[in-house]
């Protein structure tokens, strides 16, 4: 089973073809290909008939904390020379 996020909205598909992505909006399926249900979804972002997508609040974003940065530990410059026979 694959799953794609786009635009907050969740696309499954359960038998790995092309054309049998499901879209699920609320108590709603529509299945097509990506391209068409990705037209759907923007047609009706435009008619504004959408429930709002699930955005993070300002109480999950306080209590995130930032990844560290991360250090590079590789040394650089200690490579072996080849043998040759």
């Amino acid at each position: 089973m694959k799953k794609l996020i786009y635009q907050g909205y969740l696309l499954t598909n359960n038998d790995g073809l092309t054309d049998s992505w499901t879209l699920s909006i609320g108590e709603q399926r529509r299945s097509g290909s990506l391209f068409e249900l990705r037209r759907q979804i923007h047609f009706y972002q435009e008619l504004g008939v959408l429930p709002p997508v699930n955005a993070p609040t300002a109480d999950t974003e306080r209590n995130t904390q930032p990844s560290s940065p991360k250090v590079n530990t590789r040394q650089t410059g200690t490579r072996r020379p080849n043998k040759r026979s």
